[in-house]
């Protein structure tokens, strides 16, 4: 996931459902927690996620 994340051009905006084959959605639901917590991503919207773009 944090590969990806890192990887991604421009404004990319991720759903849980793009990380579903690296695990089970429980374990997608609690990574992507943990990456808003850390600041990695940002919650646009329910279901929502992205890059912050940081100044």
């Amino acid at each position: 996931m944090d590969d990806r994340i890192a990887k991604a051009a421009g404004r990319q905006v991720w759903t849980p459902s793009d990380f579903t084959d690296l695990g089970g959605r429980d374990a997608v639901d609690k990574a992507l927690q943990r990456r808003l917590a850390q600041g990695v991503l940002r919650r646009i919207d329910r279901g929502l996620y992205d890059k912050p773009k940081l100044n």
